[in-house]
């Protein structure tokens, strides 16, 4: 697991004392024996958007960002042992939401020379199609885009390219299809589903180590709705009967690709060009 630590609070202690809970809790026996292991600290969760939210500023700069995290990130890396990426638990940074701001920025500020920064192992960024926070109408066509997808991942090129270059991971920490727990009609057909498999195979294209898919209890893009359900994900009405435990469309996408990788570690991902007309080479396929 990766947990997070609180940074907008700007508060030292709060963190110290998180982290401390964190860790403490993932040393009680019961839950060693479980077999969850806590992988990395994530301190501060999209803090490109503090300066929006009321955390920050509204002239907060990345510069500050850098100040601020190494100052807590340090407090909480020292509190409970975190001294180098090759540790068993190490720091998760950026976690930015957005482009305000960017990896390559934080590198160039010198956070990776710092004490907490030499702990950072892997780099995460924040991505989705479109926000559904105050409603919308998103044609689930767009999703079927090539272009679109590619257009969403592709301004992550220069990061990853950074952060590799560093000899870091660098993941989609968070992501799905439109923000705000999805949109009805989108989110939650089997045309998402598609659009998964074409989303994440161009991820890992890219260079994207991992993709970690936002859920969430009722939420309209999981891919598992985990307990039962009183109440419509589609427009809050009161479900009679209560709708039980269930996959979701997008499951399916994570069965596909599960098949595609497989477990010989020999799969390789290649993407074929097809001419605008599938139908020039699949016959009887269609426009």
């Amino acid at each position: 697991m990766v947990w997070g630590v609180n940074l907008g609070a700007d508060n030292v202690t709060n963190a110290v004392n998180m982290a401390k809970a964190i860790v403490g809790a993932f040393r009680t026996l019961a839950v060693q024996l479980s077999g969850v292991v806590l992988d990395r600290i994530e301190v501060g969760n999209e803090a490109d958007l503090y300066k929006n939210n009321g955390l920050r500023p509204r002239n907060w700069t990345v510069q500050e960002y850098v100040a601020d995290w190494e100052n807590v990130a340090g407090a909480v890396a020292e509190a409970v042992g975190i001294n180098s990426r090759n540790d068993p638990v190490t720091l998760q940074g950026a976690a930015f939401a957005g482009q305000g701001f960017t990896p390559r920025e934080i590198f160039d500020l010198g956070i990776l020379d710092s004490a907490p920064g030499k702990a950072i192992s892997v780099i995460s960024q924040h991505q989705y199609s479109a926000a559904f926070c105050n409603g919308g109408d998103f044609p689930l066509v767009s999703f079927m885009s090539k272009a679109a997808v590619r257009g969403n991942l592709t301004i992550f090129e220069a990061d990853i390219a950074a952060t590799n270059s560093k000899g870091l991971v660098y993941i989609l920490g968070e992501t799905n299809s439109i923000a705000c727990h999805g949109a009805p009609g989108v989110s939650n057909t089997a045309g998402a589903a598609l659009w998964a498999v074409d989303y994440t195979l161009q991820a890992a294209k890219l260079g994207i180590k991992q993709t970690f898919f936002h859920e969430g209890v009722g939420y309209k893009y999981n891919f598992i709705q985990p307990i039962t359900l009183n109440r419509s994900t589609v427009d809050g009405s009161t479900l009679d009967p209560p709708s039980p435990p269930h996959v979701q469309p997008s499951y399916y996408a994570g069965l596909l690709i599960n098949n595609f990788i497989g477990n010989t570690g020999a799969a390789q991902l290649v993407e074929l060009a097809l001419p605008a007309d599938a139908s020039d080479v699949l016959p009887g396929l269609g426009a």
